[in-house]
């Protein structure tokens, strides 16, 4: 599957999961939906964040990843990126919480394709980084940032670093 940033449902996608446009899905669906019920949906969207994502590489606690889901939900995000490494994982018994259920997720098997699709996608990538830390201030969010945390024992690879726009 093609990997994304942003907005992850475009027409394109509507195109080609449902065979017609976006509007004419929600055209179709209307009638079948309580109006609060809509209406809550469509200020859900509206006031959903695409231009930060987060992305976490290669955590190991799968409760983590569930605690990023609940946060980056309850912020307003609308997407999570999670670089698996090499898809070791300690079991949780942690859930999302239902959080899942409003976040775009996408797994990439690689930080260097992950951060170079990004960064072709207008994306700014800040990595968080001890050594280099900068404050929150610091960081222009007025422009697409991807921000990228580390695993719980290493924190972010030297590649990420590497990668990084800011740190």
């Amino acid at each position: 599957p093609k990997h994304r940033f942003g907005f992850p449902y475009s027409n394109d996608f509507c195109e080609k999961q449902f065979g017609c446009s976006a509007e004419k899905v929600v055209e179709l669906l209307e009638p079948f939906m309580v109006e609060d019920r809509s209406e809550r949906l469509t200020k859900i969207v509206e006031d959903r964040i695409f231009d930060i994502v987060p992305v976490v590489e290669g955590l190991y606690d799968l409760g983590n990843i569930a605690a990023v889901c609940r946060t980056v939900e309850g912020l307003g995000i609308g997407t999570i990126h999670i670089i698996t490494g090499d898809g070791k994982y300690k079991q949780s018994a942690r859930t999302t919480q239902g959080s899942h259920k409003w976040l775009q997720s996408q797994r990439w098997e690689s930080t260097k394709d992950c951060l170079s699709t990004a960064k072709s996608d207008g994306y700014k990538v800040v990595v968080t980084d001890l050594e280099a830390a900068v404050s929150l201030d610091e960081i222009d969010w007025t422009q697409k940032t991807l921000l990228l945390f580390g695993n719980e024992h290493a924190g972010v690879s030297e590649e990420a670093k590497e990668l990084a726009d800011q740190r």
